[in-house]
Parts: C-alpha cells; structure tokens; sequence
C-alpha cells in the first residue's frame, strides 16, 4: 500500500522521529516497524526508542537493557544524530549509575569521534569531553582533567557542571589560586542560578576544604537568591 502510494521507507523514518521527539514512543515504533517492513533497518532505532519509553516508566533496568542493545547492535540508526545521541547515553548510563570511569570515557572518546557537526548536537559533544574530564578528576589525573573541562568550555561556555570540575581540579593540582577557583564557581552558579544541585556541589566542596570564608560567601549569594541549602544552617 505504502509502495503504491509513493512512500519511501525514508518518510516513515520521519514520522517516527517526530513521534519520538514528542515522546509518543509507541507511535514512534510503529512508524519504524512499517519503515522496517519495506526494507529498512532500524534495529538500534527501535531499541533506543524503547529504552527511552522504559525510562519515561520508571522502570530502569528494562531501559538499559534496551539502551546496551542498541548501541552493542549499533546499526540500524534513523540518523546519525540518534547515533551520537544514543552512544551518549550509553556513556552516561557507565559513569552515573554504574560508576565505571573508565568504561564511562571509552565510550565518550568514541562518541566525541562520531560527532555529526550539527549545532543541535554541540551541547552534547561538550557534555562529553565532561564526563572524560570527570573520569580523569575522580582517578586523580587533575591535568588531564583540567584539560577536558577546558575543552568542553570552548565548546559551550555555559556548561555549568564543566565550569565547576574546572575549579576543583585546578584547586586539586596543587598551588590553587583560591580567588581564581572562586570566580570561575560563581560564574557558574550565575548562568544556572537555580539549580540546587550546583549550588550544594560548590557549597560542599568550600565546607570540605575548610574554606570558610568562600563557603560562607557562596552560602549568603545562595541566601540573597532566596536559594536554601541545607549545608548552609550546619
């Protein structure tokens, strides 16, 4: 029928992506299942597609299940955008729920070589040479953190979490500027103002290091943006 009509497998494959995009993953598959059924592959495709769903659900175990196939099948790919993004998150799913540093940058060097040099994809390129710059800042290899960090930098300035790995390893090389670190932590904090997360993360790090006057100033920035953090009342 499709045939008939003049659609190409190409079509479907579009319509799949925008159901995926919208988060209507069902959909999405059956797009895809009907792409399939005139001739295309889409086997990484549908696997992401249904990692994706799974974690929507909360149910995490099936989802990365789901995400290893697609990316140990890794063919079959809608596009190469999908790829990228795909490998990423197999990346991530190392570092943050599996703690695996080392696998975690294998797998971002890899995604940092199939980058696809389209703007849509430039955050997550930076948010791989993070997670290398992190892997390399828990193992103690400060330089080569500090390096990964500053690429991620170049590649997007506002990288919040990148900023603040580049301020801790550059205190943990040694020698620290200490009024330096503190500016590039602000400047972090400035562009993500109202995330908790990084706010707690500097906070910590100056409690940790007995930095007394840095935690209490970044303590009464967070205070003055009506931000509570805990650490601060103890």
């Amino acid at each position: 029928m499709w045939q008939r009509a003049g659609v190409l497998p190409e079509h479907l494959i579009a319509n799949g992506e925008a159901a995926r995009k919208k988060e209507d993953f069902s959909q999405a598959i059956d797009w895809y299942r009907r792409a399939e059924a005139m001739g295309a592959d889409l086997r990484s495709t549908i696997a992401f597609v249904r990692y994706q769903a799974a974690l929507k659900e909360g149910r995490e175990e099936e989802a990365y299940t789901a995400l290893e196939e697609a990316v140990r099948t890794d063919t079959g790919w809608a596009n190469a955008d999908l790829r990228f993004f795909g490998w990423y998150r197999y990346g991530q799913w190392w570092y943050e729920k599996l703690g695996n540093f080392e696998i975690s940058s294998e797998i971002m060097h890899q995604v940092i070589r199939m980058f696809p040099e389209t703007p849509s994809s430039k955050f997550i390129l930076s948010e791989a040479y993070r997670y290398i710059g992190y892997s390399n800042y828990y193992k103690g290899n400060f330089y080569d953190a500090i390096f990964y960090f500053n690429r991620a930098l170049e590649i997007e300035s506002k990288n919040g979490w990148a900023k603040i790995g580049l301020g801790k390893a550059l205190y943990e090389k040694g020698n620290p500027n200490v009024n330096e670190i503190e500016r590039i932590f602000l400047e972090a904090l400035e562009f993500h103002s109202q995330n908790l997360s990084l706010w707690r993360d500097v906070i910590y790090f100056w409690k940790q290091k007995n930095q007394n006057d840095f935690f209490e100033l970044t303590c009464e920035k967070a205070a003055q943006k009506e931000i509570v953090i805990d650490l601060c009342n103890g």
